[in-house]
């Protein structure tokens, strides 16, 4: 009866994936993203460390003085 014990390592197997899973969630609960687990809060996550609020990303200051991706506008 082989059939019988696939079933039965598929079952195992659905165990541990649901363990786990469910050490997934409560590492993510106490980390919260950091990869340290220093526990910083979440909306810490949204923003890049270096990066200043107020100051256009360097592809959005090409984009408005007219140059592309690569250098100038290719005129």
């Amino acid at each position: 009866m082989g059939s019988l014990k696939q079933a039965a390592e598929i079952m195992a197997l659905r165990e541990q994936v649901k363990a786990l899973a469910a050490r997934l969630d409560g590492l993510d609960a106490r980390t919260s993203g950091t990869p340290n687990g220093s526990g910083q809060r979440d909306g810490k996550r949204q923003r890049p460390r270096g990066k200043k609020r107020g100051k256009p990303s360097r592809a959005e200051a090409r984009a408005a003085a007219g140059q592309g991706p690569h250098g100038d506008s290719g005129e």
